[in-house]
């Protein structure tokens, strides 16, 4: 499948990171080392609003810029960990809104930093069944959950959404999902207020040790060469993460940063799309070959090759 546009939907308002750690009583020292170890200097915040009517307006906000690549829509996706509803789902509201057929179909999945792989291989099972433009609506607004976290996991999380439209065509979709019962609560949420605990020691091995292998795993069963893809799109969990992986894995990052969500922060499953918005939309963009990998909360870990060939996209403050 290819992917035809991204967008990345953020809230207005950003809390600064520094200012956050000084509220504690850290020391200037300390903020530094943990700014440069991260990579996110600013977190983005929702105030007001919770998930479904900032996934509203966040697909209206994306009409408006890109009215034509919201149309004839055969399926909706939605992806988060912090619905406010349970009925009815998100992806049937945001059918509606975008006038799509009542024969759509339409899927809200409770998934996380790795959600937006299982989002690609829904939707390329779903091409497998003659759907055509998929709509991936993912994120979460983390704002909700982790206000009563250990300091050192509120300040990696931000609030936000990336909205994309994959199309029948271009690479052939393969995709990995790994899953692995959390028994250790490694990365949990109890409730749906929260707080979000993580282990991030832990977090930080397994990402070196099963997500790196599985990828070595994959380009080898493939006859594949790192450079055969124009983009690697690692989720967006910290700049040590994302720099570690693409260091061990030797990827060179030709198009993109590697890391680009020091601005707003982890916003879970719709990291990569949001990474993605950072790619020049010039209609006669090439198409570039995209390996995409996701890892985190589940423990969950998988990737997914896609074209991309934009046609639109952007951040869009919502």
């Amino acid at each position: 499948m290819k992917l035809v546009c991204s967008f990345l939907a953020l809230p207005k308002f950003r809390i600064d990171v520094a200012d956050m750690m000084r509220s504690e009583g850290r020391a200037e020292h300390e903020i530094a080392k943990t700014l440069g170890i991260s990579g996110i200097t600013r977190l983005s915040v929702e105030k007001e609003r919770q998930l479904t009517s900032f996934a509203l307006d966040a697909v209206r906000a994306v009409q408006q810029h890109a009215e034509t690549e919201l149309r004839d829509i055969t399926g909706v996706i939605v992806v988060s960990q912090t619905y406010d509803q349970r009925i009815p789902a998100v992806s049937t509201r945001i059918k509606e809104l975008i006038n799509a057929s009542p024969s759509a179909f339409c899927i809200d999945v409770m998934d996380g930093c790795s959600g937006f792989i299982k989002a690609v291989a829904l939707a390329a099972m779903m091409e497998a069944s003659a759907a055509q433009r998929i709509l991936i609506v993912a994120g979460d607004l983390n704002s909700s959950i982790t206000h009563q976290s250990e300091l050192g996991t509120k300040i990696l999380f931000g609030d936000g959404l990336g909205i994309c439209v994959l199309e029948t065509g271009g690479l052939s979709t393969d995709w990995i999902i790994n899953n692995e019962g959390d028994t250790k609560s490694v990365i949990s949420c109890s409730t749906s207020l929260g707080p979000l605990e993580m282990n991030g020691f832990e977090v930080f091995r397994f990402t070196r040790s099963k997500v790196t292998s599985m990828v070595t795993s994959f380009l080898k069963s493939k006859g594949l060469q790192k450079d055969d893809f124009d983009l690697v799109g690692l989720h967006q969990a910290s700049r040590i993460v994302v720099e570690t992986m693409v260091n061990n894995l030797g990827f060179s990052t030709r198009d993109l940063p590697s890391f680009t969500a020091g601005d707003y922060g982890n916003i879970g499953a719709g990291s990569i799309p949001g990474w993605l918005t950072g790619i020049d939309s010039d209609k006669t963009l090439r198409p570039r070959r995209m390996l995409a990998v996701g890892f985190g909360a589940g423990l969950s870990w998988g990737l997914a090759t896609l074209t991309v060939e934009m046609r639109s996209g952007g951040q869009l403050d919502v």
